[in-house]
């Protein structure tokens, strides 16, 4: 028996898909440009490549979850998002001195790498209820 996503549920992931698509596809059509838009510069343009294949792979699940509107499924996943979101903060921390801190593009990209630690474990409580 299927448990329908909550209202709060489609609406994260809704956010998500507004803040993954743009740069999914600014790193594959644009990936020579990384110093203009992404925090830290990719010397080599298939990693931004790459990188937004991840993007494209992402968004294509929760495309996939939100018509198919089934908690359980959806919630496999989130927890392998909150999972990332935690492996980017190690990631970020390593590798400090290569991100652009004041650019604009990683005031935009560290709070929405790390609200999922927030958020996620937010929607599991709320779709228990």
């Amino acid at each position: 028996m299927k448990t329908p996503l909550a209202s709060h549920t489609r609406r994260f992931m809704f956010v998500v898909l507004a803040a993954i698509i743009p740069w999914a596809l600014l790193l594959i059509l644009f990936p020579r440009h990384t110093s203009v838009y992404w925090m830290w510069v990719m010397r080599d343009p298939h990693s931004a490549i790459l990188v937004g294949a991840v993007y494209v792979g992402a968004s294509t699940y929760y495309v996939l979850s939100m018509l198919h509107n089934d908690w359980p499924q959806t919630r496999m996943g989130l927890e392998g998002s909150f999972t990332v979101s935690l492996v980017l903060m190690l990631a970020a921390a390593l590798h400090w001195t290569t991100i652009r801190p004041w650019h604009l593009m990683t005031l935009i990209w560290l709070p929405g790498y790390y609200a999922p630690l927030f958020f996620i474990p937010v929607l599991f409580r709320n779709e228990g209820e």
